[in-house]
């Protein structure tokens, strides 16, 4: 008898949104994981010198391996943009109640598996990461080394967190309304199969490239949010307050967070006004007939 056997038999969990759950974690643990070591690779604090090019790349990749980890048990969002795109259509559950359940249990995994993430990381980097820190620190030193995990923005525009908020809400409109529209067999049905993945990962890598450079690039909440209070905790306080010598460090934290959640909610409402709610109706009936989702599935 294999392993997979017995395990299936013994421990196999039937319950869908304890199994959302559990492939969300992992997938989020991937994405974040493959993130942060990448930003310690390419951070000249630590004595590498890797560019923003390889850092976007490994960025996208770890959303690609991610969602292929995932997909096939949760839909592989890893991201609270394209959850509250699938919230705002309705697509988290059969019901209301259903939808608001789904969210909470995909966003306490994205969130809970990259704070993992986070603190694996700075297991894995801690000689390298410690050695550099050394023992004297500042409120500039401890905030540059909080940036090895959570995103920093520019100091090059004065007091301009509105507009790198407006630069997290487009550019996670973007990520999530890519997601609608590959995964969506009316908008590509015959596409490459298992190309998606790839395609939503590209996506994450063409706006950290295009606008990375304003806001950080971190177009997720989770992956900003939940690394940056595991900075907190080895760094202090400045991973969330930022320091004097940079106006749009001061308490930044905010902008991703609250431009991944918007820039959601903007994706659902764009793609359904322009594209979604627009398909001729005899297509729409062979596509429900056709598509089975995981949202179908969650009936509680």
């Amino acid at each position: 008898m294999s392993l997979e056997s017995i395990v299936s038999r013994k421990l196999k969990i039937k319950n869908v949104r304890v199994r959302q759950f559990l492939a969300e974690f992992h997938g989020s643990f991937i994405l974040a994981y493959i993130g942060i070591g990448a930003a310690h690779t390419t951070s000249g604090l630590l004595g590498y010198s890797g560019s923003s090019i390889h850092g976007a790349l490994a960025g996208g990749l770890g959303v690609a391996l991610g969602i292929f980890f995932s997909a096939g048990a949760s839909g592989g969002h890893l991201n609270p943009s394209v959850t509250m795109a699938h919230f705002i259509l309705g697509k988290m559950g059969t019901g209301f109640l259903s939808n608001v359940i789904g969210t909470v249990v995909y966003l306490a995994a994205q969130f809970l598996g990259m704070f993992v993430a986070a603190a694996m990381s700075y297991w894995v980097y801690s000689v390298t990461e410690n050695a550099a820190y050394q023992s004297s620190s500042s409120p500039a030193k401890d905030y540059a080394f909080s940036c090895l995990y959570s995103t920093c923005p520019t100091s090059a525009q004065k007091n301009a967190q509105f507009t790198l908020l407006i630069d997290q809400i487009i550019g996670s409109a973007i990520l999530a309304a890519t997601v609608l529209a590959v995964t969506d067999k009316r908008n590509n049905d015959g596409g490459p199969r298992g190309m998606a993945p790839l395609i939503i990962g590209l996506s994450a890598t063409t706006v950290g490239l295009s606008y990375g450079v304003n806001a950080g690039g971190a177009i997720n909440a989770a992956r900003d949010f939940a690394p940056r209070c595991f900075a907190s905790i080895i760094y202090g306080k400045t991973a969330f307050t930022g320091y004097a010598g940079n106006v749009n460090s001061d308490y930044f934290f905010w902008v991703p967070l609250l431009g991944s959640f918007l820039g959601g909610c903007v994706a659902g409402i764009i793609y359904l006004f322009y594209v979604l709610a627009h398909w001729p109706e005899d297509e729409n009936k062979q596509q429900k007939e056709r598509k089975v989702t995981i949202e179908d599935a969650a009936d509680l």
